[in-house]
Order: C-alpha cells, then structure tokens, then sequence
C-alpha cells in the first residue's frame, strides 16, 4: 500500500462536493466507532456483517468502498485505544480511498 499526498485545485462545487463527502464520511465513521464501542469488537468482518446495510441507510449516497473504508478506519481507531473509548475523528479529516 502506497500514501500519496497531492494538493487539489478545485472549483468551488467540487470544494463543497468534498466536504460533504468529508462530512458524511465522518458520520459513517462515528457510526462504526460507536457500535464497536458498544459492543467491544474491533474485528472488522464481525463489523461488516452487523452493521454494513444500517451504515448504507444512514449514509445512502455512499458506495460500498467507502462504507467499507469508514468502518475500517473506525476498527483501528478502536484497536489503538483497546474499546476504552468511542474514537473520534475530526471534521475535516483525511478519507481513505479505496
């Protein structure tokens, strides 16, 4: 796996595109973050299967890679922190593109 940082040159919609994206990334995040606290798990294919379609609906815009991704993020968040507490993520932070 590779990172490449690039700096982005956008018109104003596609700014306000992906914040949006940002946004509603977040709230997927949030939503994996909080089951996984809940429940103490941070396996990601335990994850997949409870709460995949409820993310789809609570984020309905978003494609299958990025529910993916946002739940993933969320399974690590709460590795680092041992399910002893709901990770969050700031507003505008990094998406990880699958």
């Amino acid at each position: 796996m590779r990172t490449v940082r690039l700096k982005l040159v956008l018109t104003e919609g596609q700014k306000g595109s992906l914040l949006r994206t940002m946004k509603e990334y977040i709230q997927a995040f949030q939503h994996a973050a909080r089951w996984g606290y809940r429940n103490r798990c941070c396996d990601k294919r335990k994850m997949q299967y409870a709460i995949y379609y409820e993310t789809r609906a609570e984020v309905p815009l978003f494609g299958a890679g990025l529910v993916q991704s946002s739940k993933d993020v969320a399974c690590e968040a709460l590795k680092r922190c041992k399910c002893r507490a709901v990770p969050n993520r700031r507003t505008y932070a990094t998406v990880r593109y699958p």
